[in-house]
């Protein structure tokens, strides 16, 4: 494999309803996907998901529980990507759209199952990890453990 991805994402469930939001990178243009993103250097995979979600969607969440990790391998392109999902409270903020998201709204799994089945999801697990969610399949957050460290690690 060429490119490796470790991302960090969130479900945020509100009265019944799944927080997504619509991309508009060309890869994955109209589709749509939990507030979800790819760690940047030297950051916690806790961290990053607190800050996908307020980048993606203008709300502050808490993680409380680790869903699972969700890999995909895309074998054409040489793209390897893990995904930690999280289920996260909102603590604080306001729904905002942006340019790179410009819808952000609560859906319920029946309209999650449709979009899905006219392929307007952009990740071929995120059914599953809400199926494993709604089942109860969640790990304590201290399952998640980040080291850093100022030396070489040998």
């Amino acid at each position: 494999m060429d490119k490796f991805h470790i991302c960090a994402g969130n479900i945020i469930e509100k009265d019944g309803k799944f927080l997504l939001v619509q991309e508009t990178k060309e890869i994955a243009k109209g589709k749509f996907h939990l507030p979800c993103g790819k760690l940047e250097e030297k950051e916690a995979v806790l961290d990053a998901a607190i800050r996908e979600a307020e980048e993606e969607t203008g709300l502050r969440v808490k993680p409380r529980k680790l869903i699972g990790c969700y890999q995909r391998v895309f074998a054409p392109l040489k793209n390897n990507t893990v995904n930690f999902i999280f289920a996260s409270d909102i603590i604080s903020g306001e729904i905002q759209t942006s340019k790179e998201h410009p819808i952000v709204k609560f859906f319920s799994l029946e309209e999650i199952k449709e979009l899905n089945g006219n392929d307007m999801l952009r990740a071929v697990w995120l059914l599953e990890a809400l199926q494993d969610y709604l089942s109860g399949k969640a790990y304590d957050l201290s399952a998640v453990k980040t080291f850093t460290i100022d030396k070489a690690d040998i």
